[in-house]
């Protein structure tokens, strides 16, 4: 689940909420703010840590 700051909290302190209220949040998230990126499968690796190991979609 992605969540904003508000609905986060609120999912994650769901005592003070109805489950009808809660499923409220289980919506597909717009995605325009995100970002894709390429992994490397050098990051399988343990002791790989390197920015080249993620490449933007774009590139």
């Amino acid at each position: 689940m992605i969540l904003d700051e508000e609905a986060r909290g609120i999912w994650l302190d769901n005592s003070h909420y109805f489950k009808e209220q809660l499923m409220t949040l289980m919506k597909p998230y717009a995605h325009e703010d995100l970002e894709g990126y390429r992994v490397s499968t050098l990051v399988n690796k343990a002791n790989f840590d390197h920015p080249l190991a993620m490449k933007p979609l774009s590139e």
